[in-house]
């Protein structure tokens, strides 16, 4: 049955995400160009035009900046409308009748969700990628891709390998990326919870519950993030950055892939920790009547 209901949320929020990712890819391409066609002309060093060109190209590469920024919004805000209309309003009665789990429901929709935000990433990381290889002009004329960023990279990879940091660079950035996928995973899985709980304690107002129930739990959660930060300041303002500094190099890669492991689990276990809150509520404490 997971199967199944995870092939009905994938096909439900499958045009939400075609939507958005043309949307991205049409304003990467005029971007794209745009943005190479201003540059062509500032190099040129033509003082006359120089102001209009660059203005043109701020203006360009700041709405392109807030369109990727406020995308993702246009993608998820779609899929939890979708999550609570099926889990906490009439259509609720429907969706329970459903020979399954209210578990296996809840899992199939934070599967399809996650699945979506990857796709959608992978979208973000391939226009990024583009803009990255047209924007800046190509030394042969008529040559739409330039090869300098694929060469600058190749040439980097190459140093840090001879340098012996190449292994260490690449652990680092998986781990980097862990963490923000980590870190993503752990918003889904509130926004979720935030819903939940408006629908328990809420029989009129959900939505305004649950929105007030996130921002509490987001302020919150700044505050001993904020905390956190004093608390790290004091303890390495005192001897402990001397420790640090005096570290060996393979000590100090060491430590630092530990820091960065130690930070990936503690924001997994915040999500399951979340994640599984909402089953509980979802199993034994949500009552649609």
């Amino acid at each position: 049955m997971y199967s199944k209901l995870l092939k009905y949320d994938m096909k439900a929020g499958r045009r939400t995400w075609w939507i958005v990712s043309i949307i991205i890819s049409a304003a990467t391409v005029i971007a794209a160009f745009l943005m190479r066609f201003c540059v062509e002309y500032i190099e040129r060093d033509n003082r006359s035009v120089f102001p209009i060109y660059s203005t043109i190209l701020f203006f360009v590469a700041f709405l392109y900046i807030m369109l990727i920024a406020y995308s993702m919004y246009g993608l998820l805000i779609p899929l939890f409308i979708r999550f609570y209309k099926h889990l906490y309003t009439d259509e609720g009665y429907l969706t329970f009748t459903l020979p399954a789990k209210r578990s296996t429901i809840l899992l199939s929709k934070t599967v399809s969700v996650s699945l979506f935000s990857l796709m959608y990433f992978a979208v973000i990381a391939i226009c990024l990628a583009l803009l990255a290889l047209v924007v800046p002009p190509s030394e042969e004329s008529g040559q739409i891709i330039n090869p300098v960023v694929y060469e600058t990279i190749i040439r980097i990879i190459g140093d840090l390998k001879e340098e012996g940091w190449l292994g260490w660079i690449i652990l680092y950035l998986v781990e980097g990326v862990l963490f923000l996928a980590a870190i993503w995973f752990f918003n889904l899985v509130l926004v979720q919870f935030c819903i939940t709980m408006g629908s328990v304690i809420a029989k009129r107002l959900k939505v305004l519950a649950s929105l007030g129930i996130y921002f509490g739990i987001n302020t919150a959660l700044s505050v001993l993030t904020r905390l956190l930060t004093l608390c790290i300041q004091i303890f390495f303002s005192g001897g402990t950055i001397e420790v640090l500094q005096n570290l060996s190099l393979e000590r100090s890669q060491v430590l630092l892939a530990l820091v960065l492991f130690g930070l990936i689990i503690a924001v997994i276990t915040m999500s399951l920790t979340v994640y599984f809150a909402t089953r509980n509520l979802l199993e034994r404490k949500l009552n649609l009547a």
